[in-house]
């Protein structure tokens, strides 16, 4: 049986923490290419004791206002790039920041930046895609070992409060993700890892589906 992990939803711009996974990922990782470049802060990363570890902002199209264009097929294969340096010798703990977005109409994620900070919050998890239903982080070795799990809200946004329709008050709206970013903060660094990897849905314009490895990224060593 799998479980689902829940996490609190953070506002569209507002500041939240890290927790435990609710939904569900997609997609098998591209191969790594070129660095593209997005921003838009957007990570909804939420947890009940930390507030302030992922600021999230989202510029995303409803998926009704979508038309012919096919989000699944954009985000099926996205282009991965890494444009960060290292992080300085001897630091405890580090934020990582990941922006995404769409160009040409293909979608893509750049591990964007590495941040020295003083101390790691404990890990989440373990979670597993055959046991568990949600968004997470994982530091990993270069064996593909897990040696840190973030459970996060939503990675990759693709779920927003719409303003209530009368009394009706406020509804989740499916979006396809546009433009934004990912923060991942007070990871330990952890010499023996090697590897970022998320973990959420499938990557098409819907929260909800079978979780699955999104992206994997070689950290900056």
């Amino acid at each position: 049986m799998r479980t689902f992990l829940m996490f609190s939803l953070c506002a569209a711009v507002a500041a939240c923490d890290d927790a435990q996974p609710a939904a569900d990922p997609a997609v098998d990782a591209a191969p790594l290419d070129a660095s593209p470049d997005a921003s838009t802060d957007a990570s909804p990363d939420a947890s009940p004791d930390a507030a302030a570890d992922a600021a999230s902002s989202v510029d995303a199209a409803p998926q009704a206002d979508a038309g012919p264009f096919d989000c699944a097929a954009a985000w099926r294969a996205p282009a991965l790039s890494v444009d960060a340096a290292p992080l300085p010798a001897g630091s405890v703990a580090m934020t990582i920041d990941l922006d995404y977005g769409l160009r040409d109409g293909r979608g893509f994620i750049t591990l964007r930046a590495l941040r020295a900070t003083g101390v790691a919050r404990p890990s989440d998890g373990p979670f597993s895609v055959d046991e568990n239903a949600g968004h997470w982080a994982e530091l990993q070795d270069a064996d593909g070992a897990t040696l840190y799990t973030r459970g996060v809200f939503q990675l990759i946004v693709e779920s927003l409060e719409a303003p209530p329709a009368g009394d009706s008050g406020f509804a989740r709206v499916d979006v396809c993700p546009d433009a934004g970013s990912i923060r991942l903060g007070d990871l330990p660094n952890d010499p023996r890892a090697t590897q970022l990897v998320l973990f959420q849905d499938a990557i098409d314009g819907r929260f909800e589906g079978p979780t699955i490895e999104v992206a994997r990224f070689p950290l900056p060593r």
